[in-house]
């Protein structure tokens, strides 16, 4: 077992399966094997309890598959519960905010906040051309305005150190909604 990981070292017994399938097979033969030596032990204790040739080979074979089972199993059980943890984490990781910073490290919420900080009783609607003007002065770049007010799909378009950024009335009226809240 890697100490780091939990994950077994070398090679992988499933690997000696090679597929579902092929497992499974595995499967139906430890149980084959169990039920023919469950036959040879009950047809040996018929004759006298004198423990048979075939009964010690079929003791071998189901011990064996039995083993190997068992340890696939449990393997697989190790790697499933180390898959879930990665995917988990993976999905918290992918979830991460990202916002983009301009260079004194200021995120478009944070000029979304002073806006509304500084004019604390104004409706979403009178405070979007100065969002035009916070957003210009925050990334230092023009701001072109795009879409139309009738059918609400006023969108900002503008740079931040070279990446481009959008944010439609919706999703400022949005913002602007959850610090009001208090979220």
């Amino acid at each position: 077992m890697n100490k780091k990981t939990n994950k077994p070292q070398g090679i992988p017994l499933r690997s000696i399966c090679g597929d579902d399938r092929n497992y499974d097979m595995l499967v139906e033969e430890n149980y084959a094997n169990r039920d023919r030596l469950t036959q040879i032990t009950i047809a040996d204790m018929r004759n006298g309890g004198i423990v048979s040739d075939a009964q010690i080979e079929a003791r071998k074979a189901h011990q064996s598959t039995q083993l190997l089972v068992g340890a696939i199993k449990q393997e697989k059980k190790i790697l499933e519960t180390i898959g879930l943890n990665q995917t988990k984490q993976q999905s918290k990781k992918a979830n991460l905010k990202r916002p983009v910073k301009n260079d004194l490290k200021e995120t478009l919420d944070d000029v979304i906040i002073k806006l509304n900080r500084n004019n604390p009783g104004s409706k979403p609607g009178e405070l979007w051309p100065h969002l035009k003007a916070a957003i210009s002065d925050w990334s230092s770049d023009t701001v072109i305005e795009i879409g139309d007010k009738v059918d609400g799909s006023r969108k900002y378009q503008f740079k931040v150190n070279e990446k481009a950024g959008t944010i439609s009335f919706d999703t400022f009226r949005k913002k602007l909604s959850k610090l009001r809240i208090g979220f």
